[in-house]
């Protein structure tokens, strides 16, 4: 009992920031290696401090930190992760980044999480990202509540999508990727999205997700995701 106690804690409180850096410099050293092409940056470029909304599919969510970093350093952004033990070496990873920031929301507790991102948009600005088919899937699909954290702030939002020649798949419900050393990787940034407060919930999704398969090439990687759009 006293050592399974110990193992608990130790999970709680000790092995998150290891992991978090283990990840963190890991990320950083493979992008480090990759050569790098964007298309779209100026449209967050010219965001400044206002208020805005970046979509991306939960399996893209690995490079967002070093790209604000090195492309972005003075935009402030925050993303939503699950309260949960899983996410906090994230969270952590997250935070370590001088304008990053986590919003920590249960995973079933939806109405909770729309009210934090509409509290961050209006009350602290900056770039919320939002991966409108997490925490738990299904993979590629959207859900409603990125249409509603919009239409309530007039956040624009913007399609982010990236692609690699060679990556690393993981078997997770979002087949999780991460570029390998020494790829190719495209970024995709679309142009701002402003949603009418009177358009349909419906309509709105289809919309959206037009913008996040419009983003993606004939690569291997849009077409596993085009596949469940």
């Amino acid at each position: 009992m006293i050592i399974k106690d110990w193992w608990i804690k130790f999970k709680r409180f000790v092995l998150p920031s290891p992991l978090a850096f283990a990840c963190k410099y890991t990320v950083k050293c493979l992008l480090w290696t990759c050569k790098i092409e964007i298309t779209g940056l100026h449209h967050l470029e010219q965001m400044g401090d206002k208020k805005g909304i970046v979509m991306l599919w939960h399996n893209s969510m690995v490079v967002m930190c070093e790209f604000f970093r090195r492309f972005l350093p003075e935009s402030h952004y925050a993303a939503f992760l699950s309260k949960s033990r899983d996410g906090e070496p994230i969270a952590r990873a997250i935070n370590s980044y001088r304008n990053g920031h986590s919003i920590r929301v249960a995973h079933n507790l939806k109405h909770e999480a729309l009210r934090s991102a509409i509290t961050y948009l209006n009350d602290k600005g900056g770039l919320l990202l939002i991966t409108p088919d997490g925490p738990k899937g299904p993979r590629c699909k959207m859900k409603p509540g990125i249409v509603f954290a919009a239409k309530e702030t007039g956040a624009p939002i913007f399609a982010f999508s990236w692609e690699a020649d060679r990556f690393w798949e993981f078997n997770s419900w979002d087949k999780l990727r991460i570029p390998k050393p020494f790829s190719t990787l495209k970024i995709n940034i679309s142009s701002p999205i402003l949603l009418d407060k009177n358009i349909e919930t419906i309509s709105a999704l289809s919309q959206l997700e037009r913008a996040m398969s419009t983003a993606f090439t004939e690569q291997t990687y849009s077409e596993s995701c085009l596949k469940d759009l």
